[in-house]
C-alpha cells in the first residue's frame, strides 16, 4: 500500500525523457569517465558536450555518437542523458569548436595544437601510466 502511494506521488511530477535518433544530448559526467577534465575536480565540467543520439536501444538506454578516443561505451543509460538545451546559452558562453578532422588515407585524423596538461596513475603492480 506504501509503495503505491510513493508510486503516485512520483509519476505526479515524473515525465519520462524520450530521445529521437538525431536529438543532441548532454553526457553527465561522473567518476567512473575518464576525459579530460579541468585541473580541479571541483571546476570540472558536469555535463560533456552535445552529442547526437543515433538510436534507442531499450527503453532506459540510448546508442550516443561519441569518439572513440573518449573510450566511453557509445550505450548510455538515460540516467546520465540531459536534453539539450535548443537556443542561445542564456550565459553567453563561447560553443566549443570542433575542428574538422584531416583525411590521410580515408582515416580522420585530428592535428594537436599544444597539450595542455597530463595525468599520471600509478597501477596496482607499481607501474606509471600517463595521460
Amino acid at each position: 500500500m506504501a509503495a503505491l502511494t510513493m508510486k503516485r506521488q512520483y509519476d505526479k511530477s515524473h515525465q519520462p525523457l524520450v530521445f529521437h535518433p538525431g536529438d543532441k544530448v548532454l553526457l553527465r559526467l561522473h567518476q567512473g569517465y575518464n576525459i579530460p577534465r579541468a585541473l580541479s575536480p571541483k571546476y570540472s565540467d558536469q555535463y560533456a558536450e552535445p552529442f547526437k543520439v543515433l538510436q534507442r536501444v531499450g527503453p532506459l538506454a540510448y546508442k550516443i555518437d561519441i569518439r572513440s578516443t573518449w573510450k566511453i561505451h557509445p550505450v548510455v543509460s538515460i540516467a546520465h542523458l540531459e536534453q539539450y538545451p535548443q537556443g542561445d546559452d542564456p550565459f553567453n558562453r563561447p560553443a566549443p569548436d570542433q575542428p574538422a578532422p584531416i583525411q590521410v588515407e580515408g582515416q580522420d585524423e585530428y592535428e594537436v595544437e599544444r597539450i595542455v596538461a597530463k595525468q599520471t596513475h600509478v597501477t596496482e603492480s607499481g607501474k606509471t601510466k600517463t595521460q
